[in-house]
């Protein structure tokens, strides 16, 4: 799960959501940061970095969650406006979400994290 900086105040419900989807308890997550600038690095290059960070941190995985707009865009998405799939994995709004709204939310990753 990649969250952005808009997201971080959901970021429990999100962590809860993506242990229910992926099956993990919480003990078993590890939390990575990506962190800029970094050392040597070009300061325009946050975007490149951050791409490859990800994509390193997910060879063993084929889909993972997106909160927030940063993760998204840095991947090279348009930004979504609604929760839902995007390519290869799954954006979540960074809002607020009513009773019904996160039965809607689980009924969509229920369908998307099925094997495919």
């Amino acid at each position: 799960m990649a969250i952005g900086e808009d997201a971080l105040p959901r970021r429990r419900f999100l962590l809860d959501v993506a242990a229910a989807v992926s099956g993990l308890a919480h003990p078993e997550q590890r939390v990575l940061v990506f962190e800029w600038p970094q050392p040597g690095a070009a300061p325009d290059g946050y975007e490149r970095a951050y791409r490859a960070f990800f994509l390193r941190q997910m060879e063993r995985c084929v889909r993972a969650l997106l909160a927030g707009a940063r993760p998204a865009t840095l991947l090279g998405h348009p930004l979504p406006k609604a929760n839902g799939p995007l390519g290869a994995h799954f954006y979540v709004a960074p809002r607020p979400l009513d009773g019904a709204a996160k039965k809607r939310l689980w009924d969509d990753l229920c369908a998307w994290a099925q094997p495919r």
